[in-house]
């Protein structure tokens, strides 16, 4: 059996297409794409009600990428700043801990969560990118109240 690598054949943007059209197809269950087989995980029949699920949706919303993007593994910008502001504000917003923010986001261990905490704090000195944040509070806010 051979393995090819899709990453290599198709463009980014097709790639983007059928990771959205698999999340629709499963709910946006929890699912990766492995030696050409879709893996479906469990979703948390909680997860659409909860803060962090709402505060991710709300980041993903602002910059127009996919929820399934945000909570990936790509390590390509912008969307690595997208998830360390997800970090951030679930950090803010919710009172979880760093291990459970790093599991909201698919990760295996909380200390990216505390490397995109403090990336994010450098970043706040920059008055366009505080600008982002206060907007996306300003609508987070919203649905905490």
């Amino acid at each position: 059996m051979e393995i090819i690598n899709i990453d290599r054949i198709l463009s980014k943007e097709t790639l983007m297409n059928l990771n959205n059209e698999i999340a629709e197809y499963v709910g946006y269950a929890a699912f990766k794409v492995s030696y050409g087989k879709i893996f479906i995980g469990e979703i948390n029949k909680t997860q659409t009600n909860n803060a962090s699920f709402k505060i991710i949706t709300i980041i993903c919303a602002y910059y127009g990428i996919h929820y399934t993007e945000l909570t990936s593994g790509i390590r390509e910008e912008p969307i690595v700043t997208y998830r360390q502001i997800a970090h951030y504000l679930l950090r803010k917003y919710t009172g979880l801990d760093l291990k459970a923010i790093a599991k909201t986001t698919n990760l295996k261990n909380h200390a990216t969560v505390i490397n995109s905490i403090k990336q994010i704090g450098k970043k706040l000195t920059d008055p366009m990118f505080v600008n982002e944040i206060d907007d996306i509070e300003q609508q987070i806010i919203k649905i905490i109240e």
